[in-house]
């Protein structure tokens, strides 16, 4: 293993103290990503998967949406969640 590491040292895509420097970056910023990309590899990974996931859910787009509750899409929808009138789901919003 440790001769795979020498072997591999300096042959990495990305410079590792650029990354490092990167990482430190963030940590100190006000506004850190919830996910940090290092390399346009990593970004262009990145970029396929959220593709394939888009496309993956815009086959079913219409159908997901049309399960929601047709008021719901102007007014709250509590009442019709809850059950306000069958005393189920009590505690999350208060009682029924």
């Amino acid at each position: 293993m440790d001769e795979y590491f020498a072997a591999q040292d300096g042959q990495q895509m990305g410079d590792p103290v650029k990354a490092m420097q990167v990482v430190i970056d963030m940590v100190e910023s006000d506004s850190a990503p919830v996910r940090l990309m290092l390399g346009e590899d990593a970004y262009q990974l990145w970029e396929s998967a959220v593709a394939s996931r888009n496309r993956d859910l815009s086959q079913w787009r219409t159908r997901g949406e049309d399960t929601a509750i047709p008021r719901c899409r102007e007014e709250p929808c509590r009442d019709a969640l809850i059950g306000k009138r069958s005393g189920r789901f009590r505690g999350r919003w208060g009682t029924a």
